[in-house]
């Protein structure tokens, strides 16, 4: 006989509309505004900058797994790809103003 060993409740339906679309990505771009103030603030490397905000974005979408109702999910899976996304477009952005020459 075969055991099932369950880590809690399982979240089958997610609730996702435009309002927690529309949320996730705002919080992911103002995410990402503050590290770009932070990046000129503080005079980071470029390079820096991306990997906090794609680290960031990964960190907040994995949290959507973790979330407790899917309004919530829905929220963090959105903000943490908008993040992730702003970071990996940063990196590459600048990569190819040096080395596209």
């Amino acid at each position: 006989m075969e055991h099932v060993h369950s880590s809690g409740p399982v979240q089958e339906d997610v609730q996702e509309n435009m309002a927690t679309r529309l949320l996730g990505i705002t919080l992911g771009l103002l995410s990402a505004a503050a590290l770009v103030g932070l990046h000129q603030a503080w005079h980071w490397h470029w390079a820096a900058f991306a990997c906090i905000a794609a680290a960031l974005g990964v960190t907040m979408g994995a949290g959507a797994s973790s979330a407790y109702g899917g309004a919530r999910a829905s929220f963090f899976a959105w903000a943490g790809v908008t993040l992730f996304l702003c970071g990996l477009l940063m990196f590459f952005g600048v990569a190819a103003m040096i080395f596209g020459k």
